[in-house]
C-alpha cells in the first residue's frame, strides 16, 4: 500500500512538472505596470512639449541674440527645471518616508497590544490547566495561580500579586506594596470573600493591565 501511494504521488509530481513544461510562456503587465508605463510616456511628452515650447519662446523674445547668450539662457532655465523637480522629488520622499515611519510604528503598538493579549491568555490558559489536576487543592492552586499572575503584566520583573482569601493570604516571591496597585475582589453568594491585588513597584512607564477577570 505504500508503495501504491509514493507510485502515485510520483505520477503526479511528474504530470505537473510536464503540463508546466508544456504551458506557453507569456509576459503579462498588469494594471500597476501599465500605471506606471503610462506616467513614463506622458512625462516623455510633457518634457518634449516644453523643451519645444521653451525653444519657440526663445527665438521670439530672443531673436538675435549670441550663441553664448543662447546657452546661457538654456542653461539657467534647466538648472531652474531641476531645481523644481528636484523640490517635488524631495517633497514626495519625505511624505513616504513619514508614511512608513508612521506605518511601522503602528504595527509595532499593534504587536506589542497582540503580545500582551498573548501573555493574559497564557496566563489564563495555565490556571485553568493547573486547576483541573486531580488531586490538587485550593490552597496549592491559589499559590500557582499567585506565582504565575506577574506574567501576564507587561513589566513581570517589577510585578508582584497578592490573593487574601478570608483570614489566607498568597503572594509572590519577594512581594511588597507599593502606590501603583489594581485591585479585585472576589465574590462568592454575592458577598465578597477576598482579594487580587497586583502591585507594581518599579519606575518604568506604561500602563497597567489586569489580566484576569
Amino acid at each position: 500500500m505504500i508503495f501504491i501511494q509514493v507510485r502515485k504521488e510520483t505520477v503526479m509530481r511528474e504530470e505537473t512538472i510536464n503540463g508546466l513544461l508544456q504551458k506557453p510562456v507569456s509576459m503579462k503587465f498588469d494594471s500597476k505596470n501599465m500605471t506606471i508605463v503610462s506616467q513614463l510616456i506622458f512625462i516623455g511628452f510633457a518634457m518634449f512639449a516644453g523643451m519645444l515650447l521653451y525653444e519657440v519662446v526663445k527665438q521670439v523674445l530672443f531673436p538675435d541674440i549670441g550663441v553664448r547668450e543662447y546657452h546661457l539662457i538654456t542653461i539657467v532655465f534647466n538648472t531652474v527645471l531641476a531645481v523644481i523637480v528636484a523640490y517635488y522629488i524631495m517633497e514626495k520622499r519625505e511624505a513616504l518616508l513619514q508614511r512608513i515611519v508612521d506605518q511601522s510604528m503602528e504595527m509595532k503598538r499593534k504587536e506589542e497590544s497582540l503580545t500582551e493579549r498573548v501573555k493574559e491568555l497564557n496566563c489564563l490558559y495555565n490556571m485553568l490547566i493547573f486547576s483541573k489536576t486531580p488531586g490538587v487543592s485550593l490552597k496549592e492552586k491559589l499559590d500557582y495561580t499567585v506565582s504565575i499572575m506577574p506574567d501576564a503584566w507587561r513589566y513581570p520583573d517589577i510585578t508582584c500579586a497578592r490573593i487574601i482569601l478570608g483570614e489566607e493570604t498568597f503572594q509572590t516571591d519577594g512581594f511588597k506594596e507599593s502606590r501603583w496597585k489594581q485591585t479585585e475582589s472576589i465574590l462568592g453568594n454575592d458577598m465578597q470573600i477576598g482579594t487580587v491585588e497586583v502591585f507594581n513597584f518599579g519606575k518604568r512607564t506604561g500602563k497597567l493591565r489586569f489580566a484576569v477577570s
